[in-house]
């Protein structure tokens, strides 16, 4: 069918910020019930907590991780947020208390401190670049912090412009836009070949291209019913979002199974909470059951 599924596991990332006791036994349930489906990242949600001016003290997070009922595939040192010194202190008191962390290098901070997290993991996230897209000098500092990783275990924190993570090949990276259709209205398609196509509800009404005609009937969407609002927005039942928030959704996990299959760049989906992770995982099993047909 050309939709086939073309790598496993699934690709999570849940925020300590958030993390929740449902979220947890969901993650422990399609552990028992599927293992080896889910790869869950654990971020210390540093940014979330600095947005929402909450303050996470690293003794929590450590016990936190400790009590953990499954073990997570990485979990993120907790930094924070423009203060690339008290990131450092955190991360090495982690290592203190006997942890390995992926130490965060901090967007804007000094370039020896790259070196200096290498020394230590064979794992560096780069941070602060949420919101950033494609300005000339977030993309060469993107550019010069690959160049020093010189082949080495790189993660961009928040950062899936599909144009340059095409071009600079991260080991990983996350993003929460695979909720765009939930928060915004606007349908996300996948084309293949590593490009996505938004759509807003005008286009749909009026009349999609073939190509994205295409594409949803691809994925087994009814496009006739994507002229109705109640199917662009909201969640219809537990676990399961709107048709246009479905499509969006299988879209998405489609794409990060091809950018880690054909660049090797493994994509990870935030999950705020139980109902993020039912959604993303089953429409993982959609593509399970479409490439059985």
């Amino acid at each position: 069918m050309g939709w086939l599924l073309e790598a496993k596991p699934l690709n999570i990332l849940i925020s300590y910020a958030y993390v929740s006791e449902g979220l947890i036994k969901e993650l422990v349930e399609i552990n028992n019930t599927h293992p080896d489906t889910l790869r869950v990242f654990l971020d210390s949600g540093a940014f979330s907590a600095f947005n929402l001016n909450k303050e996470i003290r690293i003794e929590d997070y450590c016990s936190f991780i400790s009590s953990l009922p499954f073990k997570p595939w990485r979990y993120i040192a907790l930094d924070v947020i423009g203060d690339e010194k008290k990131t450092k202190e955190n991360y090495i008191e982690m290592l203190d208390r006997g942890f390995d962390p992926v130490p965060v290098f901090t967007y804007g901070a000094d370039w020896k401190d790259v070196d200096f997290y290498y020394q230590r993991s064979d794992f560096v996230c780069m941070g602060g670049l949420v919101g950033e897209r494609g300005s000339a000098k977030v993309v060469n500092d993107i550019s010069k912090f690959i160049q020093i990783a010189d082949g080495r275990k790189t993660h961009l924190l928040g950062y899936t412009n599909l144009e340059y993570i095409k071009k600079f090949r991260p080991f990983s990276c996350d993003s929460s836009s695979w909720l765009q259709c939930q928060r915004y209205g606007r349908l996300a398609v996948y084309m293949g070949n590593g490009r996505m196509k938004t759509i807003d509800r005008k286009e749909l009404i009026k009349n999609p291209s073939e190509e994205i005609k295409a594409a949803l009937r691809l994925m087994g969407i009814d496009i006739q019913l994507l002229k109705y609002k109640k199917y662009i927005t909201g969640w219809r039942v537990k676990g399961e979002g709107s048709i246009a928030q479905r499509a969006t959704t299988l879209s998405w996990v489609k794409l990060t199974t091809e950018m880690e299959k054909n660049i090797g760049t493994k994509m990870f989906l935030v999950c705020a909470d139980k109902t993020n992770v039912l959604q993303i995982f089953n429409e993982y099993k959609q593509l399970e059951n479409m490439e059985a047909i």
